[in-house]
């Protein structure tokens, strides 16, 4: 039986981690890996005159020391361009870990922002099964991070909410990029995780125990 390989990606703030753990829970994977961590072991691995992005969060990443100064056209494609920069290099260690998995047809689930949904060659393809994990509505959006700071008290709420534009650029643009890869299923976590988690889980079924 063919091993899955679970790509969870989506925006800061969205509910990517939640989700990847309480899914693995139910349906008993018990590697989850994190894009995070990946940028993490880069951060050690590679100097920051070599990639500075790598050194920021993705919505910080562009964010240049003239960058206030710019119109907004122009600011978003700074952001977008220094979160494609840090995609690049994180992807590494992405790939790294869907080819073992494969290879060796051992399930994994793979969740974080610098997982941009596209098609993958078929004979990695049937064992992948991509969701992209959405908020559509901003103020529900912001909501969660006021959540989060109850729950996290060491994550800052101002400096989400400082530059949550940024955070929606990014997440705007992994959607689109969803949209266009048609094998990435969309999951919108405006309500419960419950309801989020037992969509996934309907697909996931559907796929590898029909």
């Amino acid at each position: 039986m063919e091993q899955p390989i679970i790509l969870i990606s989506g925006g800061t703030g969205v509910g990517t981690s939640r989700i990847a753990t309480e899914l693995a829970n139910k349906i008993h994977i018990y590697s989850v890996v994190s894009t995070d961590s990946i940028r993490e072991i880069l951060r050690c691995l590679i100097h920051p005159g070599l990639n500075p992005t790598l050194q920021q969060s993705t919505y910080l990443a562009g964010q240049s020391e003239n960058y206030k100064e710019k119109g907004e056209d122009l600011q978003q494609e700074k952001i977008i361009r220094a979160f494609k920069t840090q995609v690049q290099a994180v992807a590494v260690g992405i790939q790294g870990i869907i080819e073992r998995s494969s290879k060796e047809n051992s399930p994994v689930i793979i969740e974080g922002i610098h997982i941009i949904p596209r098609k993958y060659p078929d004979t990695i393809n049937k064992h992948i099964l991509q969701y992209f994990i959405d908020i559509p509505d901003k103020s529900v959006h912001r909501s969660r991070f006021e959540l989060r700071a109850t729950q996290s008290p060491y994550r800052k709420l101002q400096h989400y909410l400082e530059n949550f534009t940024e955070i929606r650029w990014i997440q705007d643009y992994l959607r689109r990029k969803a949209q266009e890869a048609q094998d990435t299923v969309i999951i919108e976590n405006q309500g419960s995780l419950d309801g989020s988690v037992d969509a996934c889980m309907r697909v996931y079924f559907k796929r590898f125990h029909p």
